[in-house]
Order: structure tokens, then C-alpha cells, then sequence
């Protein structure tokens, strides 16, 4: 504000200046009657009085151009800035679609999330008995065979499978024996993929689809090579029991092997479907804590595998009571 008042009034006084000065010389011109190029008296005095009008336009311009920068940009940089003006409409009409497009996107996507909201609400009124991607049932199968063999074990597989699927609610189609529909070429497909390897395979037998209670499901085979969890007569845990403790006590300490091994288990890479409460069963437990009573002493117990165990097989443990 103080610097616009102060520029003001330099403007003023230098305007008043050089009026000044115009006049002295227009009284000038006109008391000696003077003459330029041969023209009156008095066309030559307005001649000066013109000259004195132009020449404070021009040291007033002269001078707000030298202090101000503002009025450099106006007078110099207008076309720059018409150009500039003129980009940045075109970068708003730009943003403008842009931001039209995003909105029909949104639109579009709250419409599909309303889509999909439906049908999982559709899917939640109605009961499934298995969803996409699940698995139904595994085992694992060898090489060793022949093609034949291995084929006929995969249809076992399908048929665990099915069994699996009544209890939870699928049901078998007219036109097929099994509740899990898997094609005749697959299985064949799978069993010439089984005899070619070197190494046992996991089969597992997934799900394609959500499957509805009432519907048959709709399977395919997904061979993967399989892991050894424990082999044939390893040892899995040990412990110790006093044959003189209370069957309680005794019992306690058998259900803190049977879950170790369980755990050791889960460690080595089977998943708690396989698990399936250790392959321990209730009247082994009981034989064990009967024979260990009888013995009626402190005896070493140990978790023994019966069999090769894999990944994809059921955990199947037994007791052994060394003294």
C-alpha cells in the first residue's frame, strides 16, 4: 500500500514537472514567436504542448516499467500469457473429462460392489456344501503300479470323496454313481502323470465351483510330488509313566504324547485335516494305560509310525511300552 501511494506521487510530481516545463517552453515559443519548419507561431506552441503530453506518457511508462515487474509481464508477456491461459483451459477441459470418466467408473464399480454384495447374500441364504478351490479329499499314490492299477485307485479316491460330499450335503446326479464328478480322461490323464514319476504323489481331489447342498460337485485332480512326514517305525515322541500313578495321572501324560506328536506332525508340513486327532483311538489309549497299570512301575512309552506316513496321508500312530 505505501509503496503504491509513494509511486503515485513520484508520477505526480514528475508529470507536474514536465508539464511545467512544456508550458515555460509553449510561453516561450509563443512570446518570441518562434517557428519550426517554416509553420505559424501558433500551430508550432501546440506542437510543443502535444510533444510535452506524449513525453510524460512515455517517462511515466518508461518509469513503471524500470520499478515495476508487474507491469513488464503486462505490457512485454501478454502473448505468453494468452498462450499459457489458453493451455491451461484446454488442461481444465482435460481434468474435466478426466474427472466425467473417473465418476462413470465409480459409478460402475458401485454398481458391480452392489453386484456382488447380492449374490454373496444369495450365496449365504443358500447352504454350500463346498466352495471353489476347497479341497475334498487327498492321498497320496506311487508310480510303482501300472497305469490300470493307479487308475483304479484314483476312482477309490473319487469315491472317498463322495462320501465325504454326502456328509456334507451333496448328492449324486441321476446320470452319475458318485456325488464328485470327476471326467474319465482326467483320471486317465492323472494316472499316466503318476506312473511316469519317480517320486509318490499327493492327489488331491478340489473343488471347482461353489457347490449347493442337493448338487453334485464338480471336481478336478491336482498332483503335486509328495513329502515324507515320518517313515516306518520312526520314533515320533517318548515319554515316561509311572505304572503307579492314577489312571488320571496316566492318562494325562499319554494325551501330552499323543499331542506332541500331533505338533511335530503340523511342523513337518501335514495339515490338521490329515491330523484328524493324532490316528491315536480311544480304545488303544485305554489298552496302554491297563498294561502299564499291570506293569506297576515307571516304563518308557514312545509314539512309533506303523507305516510310511506322507503329507497327504491320515496321521496313523501306535504306542510302544519298552521297560
Amino acid at each position: 500500500m505505501r509503496e503504491g501511494l509513494t509511486l503515485v506521487v513520484i508520477l505526480a510530481v514528475l508529470g507536474g514537472v514536465i508539464a511545467f516545463v512544456g508550458d515555460r517552453l509553449g510561453r516561450l515559443v509563443g512570446r518570441r514567436r518562434l517557428s519550426i519548419i517554416r509553420l505559424r507561431p501558433r500551430y508550432t506552441a501546440t506542437i510543443f504542448t502535444v510533444f510535452t503530453g506524449a513525453l510524460i506518457t512515455i517517462i511515466t511508462v518508461a518509469f513503471l516499467i524500470t520499478i515495476s515487474p508487474y507491469v513488464r509481464i503486462a505490457i512485454f508477456d501478454i502473448p505468453k500469457m494468452q498462450e499459457e491461459i489458453k493451455r491451461l483451459r484446454n488442461d481444465m477441459i482435460i481434468f474435466e473429462q478426466e474427472r466425467v470418466k473417473l465418476l462413470d467408473e465409480i459409478a460402475a464399480m458401485g454398481k458391480e460392489r452392489q453386484r456382488l454384495k447380492e449374490e454373496l447374500n444369495e450365496l449365504r441364504s443358500e447352504k454350500l456344501a463346498f466352495t471353489v478351490g476347497e479341497e475334498i479329499s487327498s492321498e497320496t499314490l506311487f508310480g510303482e503300479k501300472s497305469e490300470r492299477e493307479i487308475e483304479e485307485e484314483l476312482r477309490l479316491l473319487q469315491r472317498k470323496a463322495s462320501e465325504i460330499a454326502m456328509e456334507r450335503g451333496a448328492k449324486s446326479s441321476l446320470e452319475d454313481v458318485y456325488a464328485v464328478k470327476i471326467s474319465d480322461l482326467e483320471l486317465a490323464t492323472a494316472a499316466g502323470e503318476i506312473k511316469k514319476s519317480d517320486e509318490p504323489i499327493t492327489v488331491k481331489v478340489v473343488s471347482k465351483r461353489n457347490t449347493l447342498v442337493d448338487e453334485p460337485v464338480l471336481a478336478y485332480l491336482e498332483l503335486a510330488p509328495s513329502k515324507l512326514v515320518f517313515e516306518d517305525n520312526e520314533e515320533v515322541v517318548v515319554g515316561y509313566v509311572n505304572g503307579e500313578s492314577s489312571p488320571e495321572e496316566i492318562d494325562r501324560i499319554l494325551k501330552d504324547l499323543e499331542e506332541r506328536a500331533q505338533l511335530l506332525a503340523e511342523r513337518r508340513g501335514m495339515r490338521p485335516n490329515s491330523i484328524n486327532g493324532g490316528g491315536l483311538g480311544t480304545e488303544e489309549i485305554e489298552d496302554i494305560k491297563r498294561r502299564i497299570a499291570k506293569i506297576g512301575k515307571r516304563v518308557e512309552v514312545a509314539v512309533v509310525a506303523p507305516q510310511d506316513i506322507y503329507i497327504s496321508d491320515p496321521l496313523i500312530l501306535k504306542f510302544e511300552i519298552r521297560q
